[in-house]
């Protein structure tokens, strides 16, 4: 941190020891104090995508959600070709509600992504809040697909068949999520605690 406080003295526009300061402040949680200067990188370049989205981020993280998707958005239309630019707009945007949208940045990310299961289990939870579980539940196999070892997938199609009250088929995918990785046991008996007494069940199809 000193290093590059040193180099300000010196050249007090280098983008880099602000960014790197910047960053260095939001790994230390010290959000606000980031942001400064992150805003004098962009100052400095108003095009620098990548500080829009490290201020939005820090942002987020004070709860500043209006300003954390203003630089989302910021980041997006400088460059529309990074997917994890889009994931973090689609994410802000599903936690505050804002579902088509949520659903169009997560489309986006998708089709510069394809291969990452986490962005069609972010779309399938966002069709679930829509209304259009088939959508949902064809995204979550999608993620299936990709990472047939991933726990994610098999858990979310295991709570739409709970939903549905079709507790055989929600059995078998609960089952295998359980199987990949058990700290699905306390998020289901967390979130379902009614039917706690079905993993037992569960655990033994293993």
């Amino acid at each position: 941190l000193e290093a590059f406080k040193q180099l300000l003295k010196f050249q007090p526009n280098s983008e880099i020891a602000l960014f790197y300061i910047g960053n260095i402040y939001t790994k230390l949680g010290q959000y606000r104090e980031a942001i400064k200067y992150y805003n004098q990188v962009i100052k400095s370049n108003p095009s620098n995508f990548v500080a829009y989205y490290a201020r939005g981020n820090c942002y987020e993280a004070i709860g500043n959600y209006k300003r954390a998707l203003a630089d989302y958005t910021i980041a997006v239309n400088y460059n529309p070709k990074i997917s994890d630019l889009w994931e973090a707009k689609a994410e802000l945007e599903y936690e505050t509600g804002r579902f088509s949208e949520a659903l169009s940045s997560y489309m986006m990310a998708i089709k510069l992504d394809q291969k990452n299961p986490d962005l069609w289990i972010g779309a399938g939870m966002v069709y679930e809040q829509l209304g259009r579980y088939q959508e949902a539940a064809q995204a979550y196999y999608n993620a299936l697909k990709i990472n047939p070892d991933y726990a994610e997938p098999y858990y979310q199609i295991g709570r739409l068949f709970l939903l549905a009250d079709m507790l055989d088929e929600a059995g078998k995918y609960f089952s295998k999520a359980f199987e990949l990785d058990n700290s699905k046991i306390e998020d289901f008996e967390d979130e379902f605690p009614k039917y706690k007494r079905y993993v037992k069940k569960w655990i033994k199809r293993q």
